[in-house]
C-alpha cells in the first residue's frame, strides 16, 4: 500500500469514528501533539482556534457539543499524494444558543505520518457560521 493510500485510510477512518460519535477513538488517531486548525474568530465561534495534542483536541470536541447540533456531515470526494489528503464535504449544523442553521462546503487537509494525523486544517464558510451565532 502506498503512503499516500494509507494516508487515506486513516482520513476515512476519522469520519467512520466520528459518525459512529466514537471521540475518543477520532483522538486516538492523532499524533499526541497534533494540530487541529480550526478557522474563525473565536470570540465569535467558541471551536475556532489551534488546538494542540489529544488535550486540545478534547477541547474543540467539548466546545462542538456545547454549541452545536450537527445535523449533516457529508464527504463526496477524497484525493491523496504522500502524506497529504484532502477531503472535501458538506456540513449542516444548529447553533444551540440561536436555535439558527448554518451549511457549509468544507474542505480538510490532513497531513499524516507513520499512521497517525500530524495536522488536521479546515476550510468552510465561517461568515455562514458567523451569521448563525450572531443575535
Amino acid at each position: 500500500m502506498s503512503t499516500a493510500d494509507e494516508s487515506v485510510v486513516v482520513a476515512k477512518r476519522l469520519y467512520t469514528l466520528f459518525g459512529a460519535g466514537d471521540i475518543p477513538g477520532v483522538i486516538g488517531l492523532f499524533a499526541d501533539d497534533a494540530l487541529w486548525i480550526e478557522p474563525g474568530p473565536p470570540d465569535k465561534l467558541a471551536w475556532a482556534g489551534t488546538f494542540q495534542g489529544h488535550t486540545g483536541i478534547r477541547e474543540f470536541f467539548a466546545r462542538v457539543a456545547e454549541t452545536l447540533d450537527v445535523l449533516e456531515f457529508t464527504t463526496h470526494e477524497t484525493v491523496a499524494q504522500g502524506k497529504h489528503v484532502v477531503v472535501f464535504g458538506r456540513e449542516v449544523s444548529r447553533v444551540k444558543a440561536t436555535a439558527k442553521s448554518f451549511t457549509s462546503d468544507f474542505v480538510h487537509h490532513y497531513t499524516v505520518e507513520n499512521g497517525k494525523i500530524r495536522s488536521l486544517r479546515f476550510y468552510h464558510d465561517t461568515a455562514a457560521m458567523i451569521a448563525a451565532v450572531s443575535q
